[in-house]
């Protein structure tokens, strides 16, 4: 009973501007990435800039750049990296979930001590896209990682929100 329920619900969800095997789209948002460095966190905005890749009507190859900063005891910690996420998805309506991997790397340099180390992370990734017309969508993501090669860096997660718009539909 409750499956027939949920097909009806779903039925009746306004349909999906869908997306397809070999499409594109370029990204533009901010994220909010708290980094833990050895026993500190640092709470940083930044922004983002990215490409994404359909690689069949079910899944999405992803890869964003960032760079954000932050005062920090007078000098200025920045942070910059770039990650790419895989993520299967389900296009049955406007609002369109994921779920996958994410790889990447991150860098931190301050005014005081100049360029600091980098180290590769890796984790998971959730996402939420509300897609309404072929030209453009909205999406919120959450991700988080760990650094298995490194000792400084702990852990960092990211909250993104984005601007997607897709090729060749927004330029028309």
């Amino acid at each position: 009973m409750r499956a027939v329920v949920l097909a009806i619900a779903v039925c009746l969800l306004p349909m999906a501007a869908n997306a397809s095997a070999n499409e594109h789209y370029l990204t533009l948002g901010g994220q909010y990435m708290p980094v833990a460095i050895g026993d500190d966190t640092f709470h940083t905005p930044s922004l983002t800039l990215g490409y994404g890749y359909f690689v069949n009507d079910f899944s999405v190859l992803e890869a964003d750049l960032y760079y954000g900063g932050l005062p920090e005891d007078g000098a200025y910690r920045q942070f910059g990296g770039g990650h790419a996420a895989f993520r299967l998805l389900i296009d049955a309506t406007q609002w369109v979930p994921s779920v996958g991997m994410v790889a990447g790397w991150l860098a931190t340099h301050s005014t005081e001590a100049g360029l600091e180390s980098g180290a590769p992370y890796a984790g998971f990734s959730l996402c939420l896209e509300r897609r309404t017309t072929r030209e453009r969508s909205l999406s919120a993501c959450a991700e988080g990682a760990s650094f298995p090669l490194s000792d400084d860096y702990q852990s960092v997660y990211f909250i993104n929100l984005n601007f997607n718009g897709y090729l060749p539909y927004f330029f028309e």
